[in-house]
Formats: C-alpha cells, sequence, structure tokens
C-alpha cells in the first residue's frame, strides 16, 4: 500500500474549524503517526489528529487521500466511534465523532441517574 499523505494545511484548517464552531473556542490540537488496522491491508501508519476535550481524546485517523476515521476513549480500552465508518471530509468526520461523544455522555448520565434513583428506591 502507498503511504498516506499528510493532513493538508486545508484538512487541518477544517478540523479547528469545525472544533472553534462545536466548541466556542480554540482547542489545541496535535498531529502524529499512528498504526491503524485497514481491513485486508494490515496496519499501516496513518496521519492523525489528537485532542482532548470534555474529559474524553479524540483521533481522527487519515486512511487514505480523502478518506477519514475517528474515534474517541476515555481509557485506552474503551474506544468508541461514530455510526458512520468512514468520511470523505476531516470537518464532517470531527462533527460525526463529537456528536457520538456527546451522545455517550449523555447515555452515561441517563445510566448513572437511573442507578442513583433506583439506589433511593431500593436501599
Amino acid at each position: 500500500m502507498a503511504a498516506i499523505p499528510d493532513f493538508t494545511d486545508a484538512e487541518i484548517a477544517a478540523v479547528r474549524g469545525v472544533l472553534v464552531r462545536c466548541c466556542r473556542r480554540d482547542v489545541l490540537i496535535h498531529l502524529a503517526q499512528s498504526e491503524f488496522s485497514l481491513e485486508d491491508d494490515g496496519t499501516v501508519g496513518c496521519p492523525t489528529v489528537y485532542w482532548h476535550e470534555r474529559g474524553a481524546n479524540f483521533i481522527v485517523f487519515k486512511c487514505a487521500a480523502d478518506r477519514y476515521r475517528a474515534r474517541f476513549f476515555y481509557t485506552p480500552h474503551e474506544h468508541f466511534g461514530s455510526e458512520i465508518g468512514e468520511f470523505d471530509h476531516p470537518g464532517e468526520c470531527v462533527r460525526a465523532v463529537l456528536r457520538a461523544q456527546a451522545e455517550h455522555e449523555r447515555a452515561s448520565e441517563r445510566d448513572a441517574e437511573s442507578r442513583r434513583a433506583t439506589a433511593r428506591t431500593h436501599p
């Protein structure tokens, strides 16, 4: 497999733009290389954008020219993603992973509230 090109300035600007709109402030992003398993191609080095926000870590992998995947995690053993596996624009990928994390956060809060309510009614 040919080397995956690094994120371009335009792709990084798209990521930053979505983060500013969604988080209402500048978010510090980091560029990295990550090993990623791409189905039948085995593990490959992928250019990666990483940031930390709202207690979660976010990663956008560039899997090929104009192909992106994202994950968020709280611990190294708990990774989550969006319902859509791959995107053709980095901004859409970032929006989807932020949405997935917000939904996960709301579901976790509902579960915690349900456990507290059960504990109050069944001491």
